[in-house]
């Protein structure tokens, strides 16, 4: 199993939550390099979020705001 550092897991947690307050998700996944146990130190991070139904105006901008002021970089296909 990988060890993935806890600050990693904090951010991620805290992005799913605020992603939550604008979208309910079924379910979000990790995968890539952290979810394969290859992390490098210029690895990034790669999660998918699913929903059947957010298709809410808007949305794009949102969720990539609530990465403002975070070291990441998220792409957002709806």
């Amino acid at each position: 199993m990988v060890k993935i550092p806890t600050s990693i897991i904090r951010t991620l947690n805290d992005y799913l939550r605020d992603v939550e307050k604008i979208c309910h998700f079924d379910k979000a996944i990790l995968f890539g390099s952290y979810a394969h146990g290859n992390i490098k130190k210029r690895s990034d991070i790669n999660i998918a979020i699913y929903h059947a139904i957010c298709r809410l105006n808007g949305a794009r901008q949102r969720f990539s705001a609530i990465l403002l002021g975070l070291s990441l970089c998220v792409i957002v296909y709806l």
